[in-house]
């Protein structure tokens, strides 16, 4: 299970950010109906890295999706 080290659920998080964080002209948004901005844009891909990249014994990332969705 993606929950059972770590205090959230990688692929969730991922699910969410890809789901329901971009906003159709670019950029990123901390959740829907809200507008897209530089700080919300930066914090939403520092998310998305921490969930690919946070398990240290792993060696290859944990990526939801696409390859293409690998930071």
């Amino acid at each position: 299970s993606s929950t059972s080290k770590f205090s959230f659920d990688r692929r969730a998080l991922q699910n969410y950010i890809l789901l329901c964080c971009q906003h159709p002209y670019g950029g990123l948004i901390d959740k829907p109906g809200k507008n897209r901005d530089y700080y919300h844009t930066c914090y939403t891909l520092s998310g998305l890295s921490i969930a690919q990249h946070f398990d240290t014994e792993e060696e290859e990332p944990f990526v939801v999706g696409s390859s293409k969705n690998l930071l």
